[in-house]
């Protein structure tokens, strides 16, 4: 009997650990009335995943991250106009500039760009994107869910990632979050 109470013990325990990591609940979160994202709540604000975001959240358990990064459109069309970049001036332009970053300055060897979906045709034009590769200065594969969303006056940049490995069953989180991003501006 002591057999079987312990079993259901570790049943119920593991079927919780599993509710408050990956699909669990979720929570909107408003960043100076820009934008919003639903979050899991499993994941916690962090700072340091990358210099230029405006959000960042983990979930080290898991090995989950999700950024926000946003550039005024004015910007990237000056930079564009300065010939700093051989793109167009629009969403199109700014998504060949994100991948020829991965492409030129990370360690990503085994470099791929795949599940492409371009939303061009809406107010708010977006581009989602997975890419992965294997980090050569720690041998990790990286698996990346991406997607640029343009506003009237912003490009946003929503980027989320966990190891290969994982991928599968991360990857129905990372499309909630993309799925659930609302520009806010006023």
């Amino acid at each position: 009997m002591t057999k079987i109470y312990c079993l259901i013990l570790l049943i119920i325990f593991t079927s919780c650990k599993d509710k408050n990591t990956i699909n669990g609940e979720s929570d909107r979160k408003i960043v100076d009335n820009k934008f919003s994202v639903l979050i899991p709540s499993s994941m916690t604000k962090t700072s340091g995943l990358n210099p230029y975001t405006t959000f960042e959240y983990q979930n080290t358990q898991d090995d989950f991250y999700v950024i926000v990064m946003d550039e005024s459109s004015d910007g990237f069309s000056k930079t564009v106009n300065q010939k700093i970049y051989d793109v167009t001036p629009d969403i199109k332009g700014y998504y060949n500039v994100i991948l020829d970053h991965f492409r030129e300055e990370t360690n990503l060897k085994d470099f791929r760009v795949f599940d492409e979906i371009f939303e061009l045709d809406k107010p708010e034009k977006k581009i989602t994107f997975t890419m992965t590769g294997i980090d050569v200065t720690d041998d990790y594969p990286v698996y990346y869910r991406y997607s640029i969303i343009e506003s009237k006056t912003t490009y946003y940049q929503i980027m989320s990632w966990t190891n290969q490995t994982n991928a599968e069953k991360i990857i129905p989180e990372m499309n909630k979050i993309i799925n659930s991003f609302k520009i806010e501006e006023k």
